[in-house]
């Protein structure tokens, strides 16, 4: 009795104060005039009433979103302007009816197209087909719980496949543009005026009444509603069905002037990916250079544009993301790549990127690490700078073993310290002919040979000081385990109901084992990885137990379990719960018969060989994975035996010496699939 009676006393009470995230309050003359003021966390002017009572106070209140996608187009254009300086390009004149960004869009190319690259939104846009941006305007304010339910009819009405039902006539000229949908607020109003007589002002009201469903407002105004069709002699039936038609639309429908202005949006950026997507995707990366599941899934989508994207280098990166001619296949002398800049790697300032970039544009390109280390010593380079330049391959270009590069980072320190000490005493260096900066006869010692790291290794290293991987992926070659291993991509899990199961598979990005308050028992936190996105999962205790030894950072696993939608000091989150868990089996599979969107086969005929040899082989397969499917034709007398590998391969020409090395008795054939770049 004593907790309810206190509890009744606190009942009603605001908890706290909130802050609208965009919400701007204006009027003619000073607020102060009119309405309390407080200031917020950051010392910002903020009312003291809360929106209700602004309304009814007479106060405009407008929110003010901040969109990054705005700042992807500016950066797109500014990449533009730099590479077609003579195109004098400017995004608010481009053409509204490009039939390549609605090719595009209509193939479901939409990662990095504004409001369109969720993956159900994609499936849609497939079907739709869409050919105006008012199109798109309308799929955009359809798509959302309740006016999605119309999207098929939308659909099938644009094609012809039904047709489209008008109440009364007076209704078609406000919704033919919609195919007989009802999809805007203002369409909500403009009938009501049509068929009731209700004034602009009048049926403003009605909207409002219906979004905020205000019962007794609605029921005044039904009333008028009724009384008005039959006016316009309308049927009491018809008039009925057509209010039960605005009731639902009228809460959620959209504001046209909203949905004109993101499909604008969308199909800007759909215009500038379809057409210039070298410097489109540069811009994407850039924007979106701290989010590491945007960039990962970024960089696979300008791997299927056959867009190079190249890991910094100290010898050719700008601080940002830009965009490099590199060489290209036998079909192309050079190819537009784009090139991680110096400030994507953790642990190096903007003062030593600013130092390296002016060295390099001052006195010429580095050449090697004691001479790299010495150049930049004045710029605040030290242990933990170097070492992360290298772990991101940033001194690929000076010596592409990272071992051998590490290995000697402390040595190299030391000579620039000496070399600097030398020069201010006036002496003369054992390996510095004059004693003066850069001396043409400036020669450094060779380092000794290490071996180099693996391409997990490397991974590993671009992960640590990057937060992804660049050169390549995890999970690169195995495309068709994965989509054998799984029911849902990571993106496609993410958009499912809560309880919904799911098999995924992917690589273990990152690994928390944590210990719970109430009970004192661990559980694992993780983040899974593939190529479409990153999801969280939670291994609760039992589970955490009974795979304990899968449970590791980097690990290439299939985790079963179901969509988990949470909800943990007022934020949101979707995650899964594993229920089990097993190591991704990339193993020979004698049962595939092969098939699928390869870029084509590479057939590995061997006469003879040691068990020795086929650990080797397997090895080079592990170290070249790319979209050619790999087939192991075990030769004797009369025929052979074909094995099927699930692991597909790059077969580049090191990839064929190191088999014909490693098997004598063995010959490669490659065979390219029509329609893929044969330039390997």
């Amino acid at each position: 009795k004593s907790l309810y009676d206190t509890a009744l006393t606190v009942e009603g009470i605001s908890r706290n104060a909130g802050v609208h995230a965009a919400g701007v309050v204006i009027s003619r003359d000073p607020l102060v005039d009119f309405v309390p003021l407080t200031k917020g966390s950051d010392g910002q002017a903020v009312t003291a009433y809360e929106m209700g009572i602004l309304e009814k106070l007479g106060m405009l209140k407008m929110d003010f979103l901040g969109l990054s996608n705005l700042t992807v187009l500016a950066r797109c254009v500014e990449n533009i302007h730099r590479r077609f300086p003579e195109l004098n390009f400017d995004v608010s004149k481009i053409p509204l009816d490009d039939q390549g960004t609605y090719d595009m869009l209509a193939r479901g190319e939409t990662i990095g197209v504004f409001q369109l690259e969720s993956g159900g939104m994609t499936r849609w846009v497939m079907q739709l087909k869409p050919n105006s941006v008012r199109e798109l305007a309308a799929m955009i304010a359809l798509f959302r719980p309740g006016p999605m339910e119309h999207i098929p009819r939308f659909i099938d009405t644009k094609f012809g496949r039904i047709k489209p039902k008008y109440i009364d006539d007076r209704m078609r000229p406000i919704l033919e543009e919609t195919y007989g949908v009802i999809v805007y607020q203002d369409q909500v109003m403009q009938v009501v005026q049509a068929i009731a007589g209700f004034t602009l002002g009048k049926a403003d009201v009605l909207r409002r009444a219906m979004g905020k469903k205000d019962v007794k407002a609605m029921d005044s105004m039904k009333v008028e509603f009724m009384e008005g069709t039959a006016a316009h002699g309308i049927s009491a039936e018809n008039a009925e069905s057509v209010w039960e038609l605005l009731l639902p639309f009228a809460g959620y429908a959209f504001n046209k002037a909203h949905a004109v202005c993101y499909s604008l949006l969308a199909y800007q950026t759909g215009y500038l990916k379809a057409n210039y997507p070298v410097e489109y995707m540069a811009a994407l990366l850039s924007v979106y250079l701290d989010k590491e599941d945007r960039v990962t899934v970024s960089i696979e989508e300008c791997r299927r544009q056959k867009i190079p994207v190249l890991p910094p280098n100290v010898n050719s990166s700008g601080k940002d993301f830009t965009i490099q001619s590199v060489a290209g296949g036998k079909r192309q002398e050079s190819v537009q790549a784009i090139r991680f800049g110096l400030l994507a790697i953790k642990g190096v300032g903007e003062g030593i990127v600013d130092g390296i970039i002016a060295e390099r544009n001052t006195k010429g390109l580095f050449k090697h690490l004691f001479e790299f280390a010495e150049r930049t010593k004045g710029t605040g380079m030290g242990r933990t700078a170097l070492e992360a330049l290298i772990r991101a391959g940033a001194l690929d270009s000076i010596d592409e073993n990272r071992h051998r590069l590490l290995k000697h980072v402390d040595a190299a320190l030391q000579f620039a310290d000496t070399q600097q000490r030398s020069r201010l005493a006036g002496q003369n260096s054992l390996f510095l002919g004059d004693g003066s900066e850069g001396s043409q006869s400036t020669s450094y010692p060779p380092l000794p040979p290490v071996d180099p790291p693996t391409r997990g290794e490397i991974l590993a290293m671009e992960k640590e000081v990057m937060g992804i991987y660049v050169s390549d992926h995890p999970l690169r070659g195995l495309e068709r385990v994965i989509q054998q291993n799984s029911t849902h991509t990571c993106a496609a899990a993410l958009e499912g109901d809560d309880g919904t199961p799911v098999k995924l598979a992917g690589v273990i990005a990152k690994m928390k084992s944590i210990v719970t308050k109430a009970e004192g028992k661990r559980m694992a936190t993780l983040v899974l990885e593939d190529f479409s996105c990153q999801i969280g999962a939670i291994a609760f205790n039992k589970t955490y137990e009974r795979y304990l030894d899968i449970l590791v950072k980097d690990a290439t696993v299939q985790l079963s379990g179901a969509v988990m939608h949470r909800e943990m000091r007022g934020e949101k989150s979707i995650e899964i719960r594993i229920e089990e868990i097993r190591p991704l089996d990339t193993a020979l599979d004698l049962g595939y018969t092969g098939g699928g969107g390869a870029a084509g086969t590479v057939t590995i005929r061997i006469w003879r060989a040691t068990e020795t040899q086929l650990a080797q082989l397997r090895r080079i397969i592990d170290e070249h994975p790319g979209d050619y499917e790999c087939v192991v034709q075990i030769m004797r007398d009369g025929g052979c035996t074909p094995i099927y590998l699930t692991q597909n391969v790059k077969p580049t020409d090191a990839f064929c010496r190191a088999i014909e090395k490693t098997l004598t008795r063995s010959e490669v054939e490659v065979q390219h699939n029509e329609g893929f770049a044969k330039d390997h």
